[in-house]
């Protein structure tokens, strides 16, 4: 499609192509002004199939209409036609002129009978011309959410809410846009309204009406008057907008006055963190003040340890208790210690607690602070209490989460079993056993208990203790020559059994190896390493019958027997250079390190003649594929018998590793 570049009522004045569009419109089909083409409206239409204001087409609808078929609110000419005032061979309309002798006969005879009754005619023009230009004057709102009653009334009430918008962005009249915020159902109309209005009362009394809470910070922006914005801090209800009202520089020289006087608690509290430090003012509100977002308020501002004491000692939330104690120093311990016999939040209690390093104090508030909390948080902070002191404190106390606590401290696994299978109360037994760790001692105890409870305690604690255990089967390709290599245990290095290369298993692959996800995994870029990784009990080398290691205790080199085959199936703790492996404590079925070098040791060297001189050759595990005589320096490849058994094949097999819970 072609345009002129001369623009008219905002359209190419020309426009011609496949679908033209300008005011004058020449094409296949086209809308304009002025339109001529096949298929198009316009205001003018000539062409096949039309609709305009005049239309001459073979079809054609509009006011004046001239074609073979033509509808016409008006006027209608053609071969057949429908219309208020009609000439047509066949047609219908108000005045109808019919099949007449010659087309300016029929004008003449229709402009006759329109002449001798012309009032039916006028009233009917006018209406629709009326109609027209109503509608055309009302085209811009004409939108994707248009209802009939939108032509009747304002544009800032239309149905669609972007057109609203758009229209209410250009009023100036207040008490219009005072309509607007307070019956407009929507917020962004009513934000779109705010934007036009600079009257200081007027966005006072909106930022006041609690029922405008959406739009209050859009009126409280626009305030700069120092007064109006005073006034607002002072009596809001809504705390959400006090960003915007402190963000007021007129403001700054009243927050004392508003942290002081606000009706709203938030509004209070955020105006104190405004202010300049000044301590007594601090220590005032503190005094003053219940509410515990402006106790919040306080305790973040100051740094006077009165002022924290007084907030810790009137708050009654566990938030505000606990950081007011956290910005205490150990300044004065005695008051510290007063705090903490009387505190009922343990998080509180604990910041308190954590301020004391006198034992002998904290021992004695674990016997007498007032409540359970300041008791618990006690006992936590001991550093060396005794496990004697732990356990009478036990036998004294008769609050659980104290008796707890001490448990949790107690060292000494033979008073722990004590105090589990003997001490008179149950609760008590219960606990202790959830403090040993030793899975014999539990053992023991699950055996010899006569109370349920405590034996059930004891089988859950031993199976909650359980090691897990991982099966590997590690293969690689030696990145030398290519042949497999099998790795059968934790090693930090290991020999090709084809090309007698040495190569390093650094932490990285270590690392690769152990985190492996279960089932078999490929690391292409690793020199093709496959990691089959199971999630079993350890299983004999032999026969493949799961082995009974469960009590068998971690970091002893030792020999599990098959209950089926009676193999002796290696175990033995993790290699010292490998302790970084987290919660890992003992092998299961792996090689070690030293059993290559062991094999390889006990190989005794094999004697044969050169093939060429005859001289000796003495074979050893070290002598290449491609052994040189040492005489006449001919270089003979060793068959595979021999070869083989001085580098017996290594077979790849699955081994454990036994990981404790953390």
């Amino acid at each position: 499609m072609w345009s002129s570049k001369v623009k008219i009522f905002g359209m190419p004045l020309v426009s011609a192509g496949f679908f033209a569009r300008g005011f004058f419109s020449i094409g296949f089909a086209g809308t304009g002004v002025i339109t001529i083409a096949q298929f198009g409206t316009g205001v003018i239409f000539i062409g096949q199939f039309g609709i305009g204001l005049f239309t001459l087409a073979q079809f054609s609808a509009g006011f004046f209409s001239m074609g073979q078929f033509a509808a016409a609110l008006c006027v209608a000419i053609g071969q057949g036609a429908i219309g208020f005032a009609v000439m047509a061979l066949g047609g219908l309309g108000y005045y109808s002129v019919i099949r007449p002798a010659s087309f300016m006969s029929g004008l003449e005879t229709l402009f006759s009978k329109i002449s001798a009754d012309p009032l039916p005619f006028l009233a009917w023009t006018t209406s629709w011309l009326l109609i027209f230009l109503f509608f055309y004057m009302q085209k811009s709102k004409f939108t994707g959410n248009w209802k009939l009653r939108d032509f009747f009334r304002p544009k800032w009430k239309h149905s669609s809410l972007k057109y609203r918008i758009k229209n209410i962005s250009k009023i100036g009249n207040l008490k219009i846009l005072e309509e607007i915020v307070l019956n407009d159902p929507v917020t962004d109309a009513k934000i779109a309204a705010i934007a036009n209005i600079s009257d200081p009362a007027t966005l006072r009394s909106f930022a006041l009406d609690n029922s405008l809470s959406s739009i209050h910070s859009h009126s409280v922006r626009k305030i700069e008057d120092e007064n109006v914005l005073l006034e607002i801090a002072l009596n809001t209800d809504n705390h959400s907008i006090a960003g915007d009202i402190f963000s007021k520089k007129p403001l700054q020289t009243h927050l004392k006055k508003i942290a002081r006087e606000a009706k709203n608690d938030e509004i209070r509290a955020k105006a104190i963190l405004k202010t300049e430090p000044d301590e007594n003012f601090l220590s005032e509100r503190a005094d003053r003040e219940t509410n515990d977002s402006i106790l919040m308020s306080i305790a973040e501002k100051t740094a006077r340890q009165e002022t924290l004491f007084d907030i810790i000692k009137k708050s009654a939330n566990e938030n505000v208790k606990t950081f007011a104690a956290k910005k205490l120093k150990k300044e004065n311990i005695p008051v510290i210690s007063r705090l903490l016999a009387e505190e009922v939040f343990l998080s509180s209690a604990r910041s308190l607690a954590s301020l004391i390093d006198d034992q002998d104090t904290l021992k004695y508030l674990s016997r007498t602070a007032a409540h359970p909390s300041g008791r618990i948080a006690s006992v936590e902070t001991l550093t060396s209490p005794g496990d004697d002191f732990l356990t009478d404190l036990v036998r004294e106390e008769n609050d659980i989460y104290v008796c707890k606590a001490a448990i949790m401290k107690i060292a000494d696994t033979d008073q722990l079993k004590n105090l589990a299978m003997n001490y008179p109360k149950k609760s008590i037994s219960v606990l202790a056993v959830g403090a040993i760790t030793q899975r014999h001692v539990l053992w023991d105890i699950f055996r010899n208990a006569t109370d349920p409870k405590v034996k059930e305690e004891a089988r859950s604690r031993f199976e909650d203790l359980k090691p897990g255990y991982f099966g590997f089967k590690i293969e690689m390709k030696c990145p030398y020559c290519s042949q497999p290599v099998f790795v059968n245990g934790l090693f930090s290095s290991i020999k090709c059994g084809s090309c007698l290369s040495n190569i390093d298993l650094d932490v990285h692959f270590w690392k690769t190896v152990i985190t492996s996800s279960t089932g078999i995994t490929r690391q292409l870029t690793y020199n093709d390493l496959t990691v089959e990784k199971t999630a079993s009990l350890p299983k004999c080398l032999k026969c493949g019958t799961e082995l009974d290691v469960e009590l068998y205790p971690a970091g002893k080199d030792s020999f599990v027997e098959c209950p089926s085959c009676r193999e002796h199936n290696p175990s033995f703790p993790l290699p010292e250079q490998f302790n970084w492996i987290q919660d890992a404590n003992q092998l299961f079925c792996a090689e070690k390190q030293s059993d290559e070098t062991k094999i390889l040791g006990q190989t005794k060297p094999v004697s044969i003649t050169c093939v060429k001189c005859g001289a000796p050759l003495t074979i050893t595990v070290e002598t290449p594929r491609n052994a040189v005589c040492g005489y006449c320096e001919t270089v003979q490849y060793l068959p595979d018998v021999l070869w083989t058994s001085l580098h017996p094949a290594r077979k790849k097999r699955q081994w454990f590793v036994s990981f404790t819970k953390s």
